[in-house]
């Protein structure tokens, strides 16, 4: 222990602080998380759903649906049952706020080790600093902190395939199955799976048998990460289902026209990268490492390393730049990570670079500056939240003391405990939705609020924080946009009629429905 210590203090001092500011902000919210709106938010809810289901299930069939295939698959599975095993027991010991809380310190660790496996390619200590200390103060890895989603895993699970594919001269082999499970956990490693079949033969390599077996230890990856496509030959429609999921959800209502250009400028000009200098210092340090992979590959003809985790970069990072409609700054967050690799692989003799070196402190410098600049107003999101999670309770106990037999709909933007999604709509493999029981308080959330909507779910009183029905846009940007203005226009129409404000309580505004 003490030799591995001394061995590997970069990495121990940059483990330690990151897991405890990490361990410390996820103690935020474990009732609920939608009270912070910049980190936390309803995908959150989807991942409780999900693991919940394998935790809590109501028959040994539903256990095992609920591993295989369950309500979600563009994720795949293998996100949602390793978060169910390392929760297992604080669900158990603490209930629903322990596991949350195992599930979000379950991705803390994956996105941690999975850095750390990423730095063994860099030879140099004051690279290992650079890259490490990049990537732990990017502001979307803060995201990725705090919210349950599948990046972490996948860049853990890619670490541990490019480790073994470079060990082996990036030759086809059964490491392939480790690309499989990246795939499984997020389908947009397809941006980047070329690159690893062709790979061998700029190596060599001449024979197709060995693709063959690196497409099997590939499906066999898919099928361990998504184990209901397995049953798809008695069952088709598990990988219709998959299809529709993933490949057919590619647009969204954020969508709107947005260039390659406007993505330079904002997404990596802009405040993701410090500004625009910044921006250009980073962008400096990639030309030169693409400048040195090509030169050292027409010098012997073999493509480096430093060249391939370069190109795993751009992979990622382009289709999102180039075909992506909405400026989601968090899907640039993988590409990033590879690209401050393959810059901080190149520092080997920092004599001879000493310019590099000073770009890359100007690099640093401004990822600091971004964070704190993006960040600063989480302090004050999360004294609101405080504030918004007193209103919601006082808006609730305000309605019971009307009446314990009610449904209360909301949006998204006012409290929403963990257990009363659960109980209103658990996932079941074999039924649609499993109310609670009859004559009972319930709690619904509702995306998009209109009137058709409240009368299918019978609510009796909606409280909203985020929308007011008395605005009217003259213009719509996204799809969403839209679909707020429409649903306010109709809103606007029943104010008076059906529906009618019967109280306020700090910023929510309860409405009662009336059905005749």
């Amino acid at each position: 222990m003490k030799k591995f210590i001394q061995s590997h203090p970069i990495e121990i001092l940059f483990s330690t602080i990151f897991f405890t500011i990490a361990a410390i902000l996820n103690l935020q919210f474990l009732e609920g998380a939608n009270v912070n709106f910049t980190f936390s938010g309803h995908d959150e809810y989807l991942t409780v759903r999900e693991v919940y289901s394998i935790l809590h299930p109501l028959s040994f069939k539903h256990f095992i649906m609920a591993i295989i295939s369950g309500d979600v698959l563009y994720y795949g599975r293998i996100v949602f049952y390793i978060d169910a095993l390392f929760a297992f027991i604080p669900y158990k010991i603490w209930g629903l706020e322990g596991m949350v809380y195992a599930i979000r310190m379950t991705h803390v660790l994956e996105l941690l080790f999975g850095v750390l496996l990423l730095s063994h390619f860099i030879k140099s200590n004051a690279g290992k600093v650079f890259f490490i200390f990049n990537v732990l103060i990017l502001y979307y890895t803060a995201y990725f902190v705090m919210i349950p989603k599948p990046e972490p895993l996948q860049l853990l699970l890619l670490a541990v395939f490019l480790l073994k594919a470079s060990k082996v001269d990036w030759q086809f082999g059964w490491h392939f199955i480790w690309l499989g499970m990246a795939y499984g956990a997020k389908f947009n490693v397809l941006t980047v799976l070329p690159l690893f079949f062709l790979l061998p033969y700029f190596h060599g390599y001449r024979k197709m048998i060995g693709s063959f077996k690196s497409i099997l230890a590939f499906l066999i990856g898919v099928f361990i990460a998504i184990p209901s496509l397995i049953l798809t030959p008695i069952k088709p429609i598990f990988f219709q289902t998959y299809l529709n999921n993933t490949f057919g959800r590619t647009n969204h209502y954020d969508d709107t026209v947005i260039s390659f250009l406007e993505w330079v400028k904002t997404g990596w000009l802009g405040s993701y990268n410090g500004g625009l200098w910044l921006g250009l210092a980073f962008l400096a340090l990639i030309i030169w490492s693409l400048f040195l992979g090509l030169k050292k590959y027409w010098q012997i003809k073999i493509i480096s390393s430093q060249m391939v985790l370069l190109m795993v970069g751009l992979g990622f990072l382009l289709p999102v730049m180039l075909f992506t409609g909405r400026m989601w700054p968090h899907y640039l967050w993988t590409g990033q990570i590879f690209l401050i690799l393959a810059i901080a692989v190149n520092l080997i003799n920092i004599q001879t670079r000493l310019f590099f070196l000073a770009l890359m402190s100007i690099v640093t410098m401004g990822s600091v500056y971004s964070t704190i600049n993006q960040g600063s107003h989480l302090f004050s999101l999360q004294s609101q939240s405080k504030q918004l999670i007193e209103d919601s309770k006082k808006a609730h106990n305000y309605l019971l003391m009307k009446s314990k037999h009610m449904i209360c709909a909301q949006d998204i933007s006012v409290y929403y405990p963990f257990k009363e999604m659960l109980e209103v709509n658990p996932y079941h493999p074999f039924a649609n939705k499993l109310p609670k029981q009859e004559n009972q308080y319930q709690i619904i959330w509702i995306d998009f609020v209109n009137p058709k909507k409240l009368n299918e779910m019978g609510a009796d009183y909606l409280i909203t924080n985020k929308y007011n029905f008395n605005q009217n846009k003259t213009s719509s940007a996204t799809e969403k946009d839209r679909l707020i203005e429409k649903d306010n226009s109709l809103m606007r129409e029943e104010l008076g009629k059906s529906i009618l404000l019967d109280s306020m309580i700090g910023n929510l505004k309860i409405y009662k429905i009336i059905r005749e």
